[in-house]
């Protein structure tokens, strides 16, 4: 599910439609129009129950993305051949709903978008 509306309420409440091993994406930046009431304990609690996982991607730096590249060389420099063991597979994204379905072994399958 996708959010870019930035309203508070209105995103977290949307989140009871959030399926189970659904990924919740927030884009949108909230306000800051005043305090509300929220059951985190409920909502926490949901989420674990049906693998749900909540992301709000940032928007940063050029220098970030270097950082991030270099921390990956090291990464690899430090443990040859552990990047490319992560990843099981590599699928369309016209695949990914079976791979949702069937997953298969392994800790990540990457979905390539517009390849």
């Amino acid at each position: 599910m996708l959010e870019a509306t930035g309203a508070t309420p209105d995103a977290l409440a949307a989140m009871e439609h959030l399926g189970r091993n659904g990924v919740y994406l927030l884009t949108g930046v909230p306000g800051r129009r005043g305090a509300f009431t929220l059951d985190a304990g409920f909502l926490l609690h949901g989420m674990v129950q049906r693998n749900q996982v909540i992301l709000g991607p940032v928007h940063p730096s050029a220098e970030a993305y270097r950082a991030a590249i270099q921390d990956l060389w090291l990464f690899a420099r430090r443990w040859p051949g552990a990047l490319s063991r992560l990843i099981a597979s590599r699928i369309s994204i016209d695949e990914a709903p079976e791979a949702f379905r069937h997953p298969g072994s392994g800790l990540k399958q990457v979905v390539t978008v517009g390849e």
